[in-house]
């Protein structure tokens, strides 16, 4: 099992990045936070540290937990704020 996924992995890497794309473009409307670095700065540190939040959270209760869904999550949650 751990070759087979292994062989798996290697290939999804090299078929392109499509996830990759839709989670740096596709997933918040950053047209509002273009022009304002600093802004971007700012609520790019909130998703890190409500990423840490949750996952030290989760950690601490033994809770099952993947760090990139809770990314995404936070990123999800940004931009229905913005």
């Amino acid at each position: 099992a751990i070759i087979i996924g292994g062989v798996f992995e290697f290939l999804g890497s090299l078929m392109g990045g499509d996830v990759a794309h839709t989670i740096s473009k596709g997933l918040v409307r950053t047209s509002a936070i273009q022009s304002n670095v600093e802004l971007y700065v700012m609520l790019m540190f909130c998703t890190l540290t409500g990423t840490f939040c949750w996952l030290a959270f989760a950690t601490y209760f033994s809770l099952p937990v993947s760090t990139t869904h809770s990314l995404v999550g936070s990123i999800l949650g940004l931009g229905l704020v913005v």
